[in-house]
């Protein structure tokens, strides 16, 4: 019994030494606590910009990435986890192929105005993606490159000089909660591919030239809690719809061509949506009629203008019972 006890204890004790031999041998992917194979990626992207000044990105040099500025690892893994380059001052027109970087989750890109990029791959892994302010109006696969990303919780692509709208068959933007895509040129109407998101809390989609008539579809995004489509030039009457957006809390339609009367979204006593609105702007468009006698119901909002449109007739009684109103 004691010997086979012993052989027991014997053969665990070779497992672990053999499993810390492969872990530590594994020499074309691992180095230190930096993987291989993510920092030449890492390298392969520094060497395709151009430095605006010799301070930026001094610490990438070196085998361990996972002691450079900028970069974050995995404690344990040494995976690349994080890649924040905001404000990093550089400059360049590449082509952004993060492919290999396989456990990326943010990636931070905004604020570096020289930056041109024609086309994206990036880690299905990714999270979280800023790439404000960066230029990708060479970049036809945009959308094609996001929508690869079913892990998505947060992405920001304003100021980036998008023109195309894009098409994709199937929406897998699933995990999606926040989508910023202002200052933008589009010129068209807003895509259907978005009304499939239907997990996003927060929709930017204000200053980006967009046309035509808001779709009734828009109520299908029924976990909105922001939605922003000001100063745009959206025009014809405001989708019932909206009034099922039982969780929308701001509302911003200002500086559009909306018209109409505003009972159809606001004026419905049994609408949800008059349970979470605190902010509700319609400043600027050529609203007509009288305002829904129901308004005082909105006993949520703080925030109301309505401004600069054609309304008509007597101000609802109501109004007065809006307690929380700060403006």
């Amino acid at each position: 019994m004691g010997t086979s006890a012993v052989t027991v204890v014997e053969i665990l004790a070779i497992l672990v030494l053999l499993q810390s031999a492969l872990f530590c041998c594994s020499g074309a992917n691992f180095n230190g606590s930096c993987i291989k194979i993510e920092r030449e990626a890492l390298v392969k992207f520094k060497t395709s910009l151009s430095i605006n000044s010799s301070d930026s990105l001094p610490s990438w040099e070196g085998d361990d990435c996972c002691r450079w500025e900028e970069v974050t690892c995995e404690n344990i893994t040494g995976h690349v986890v994080k890649l924040d380059l905001s404000w990093a001052s550089v400059q360049g027109k590449v082509s952004l192929h993060l492919g290999n970087l396989s456990n990326l989750q943010y990636l931070d890109l905004s604020s570096n105005n020289g930056l041109a990029i024609d086309s994206l791959h990036f880690p299905s892994s990714l999270k979280y993606l800023n790439m404000r302010s960066v230029l990708l109006d060479k970049c036809d696969n945009w959308l094609q490159s996001i929508n690869m990303l079913p892990f998505l919780l947060e992405s920001d692509l304003s100021s980036c000089g998008l023109s195309i709208t894009g098409h994709v068959s199937h929406v897998n933007l699933t995990s999606l909660e926040v989508l910023t895509l202002s200052w933008n040129n589009f010129n068209s109407t807003i895509p259907n591919w978005l009304f499939n998101i239907t997990n996003l809390q927060h929709l930017d989609l204000s200053y980006s030239a967009f046309r035509g008539s808001l779709s009734t579809e828009m109520g299908n995004l029924n976990s909105l809690a922001f939605l922003d489509l000001s100063y745009n030039s959206l025009e014809g009457k405001i989708p019932k719809t909206l009034n099922k957006l039982c969780n929308l809390s701001e509302l911003h339609l200002e500086s559009n061509k909306f018209s109409g009367e505003i009972s159809g979204p606001f004026g419905n006593s049994s609408s949800c949506i008059q349970n979470s609105l605190e902010n509700l702007n319609l400043f600027n468009n050529s609203f007509s009629g009288s305002l829904p006698n129901n308004l005082g119901q909105f006993k949520c909002l703080k925030y109301l203008l309505l401004s600069r449109n054609s309304f008509c007739g007597p101000i609802p009684v109501s109004i007065g019972q809006l307690y929380n109103l700060d403006y």
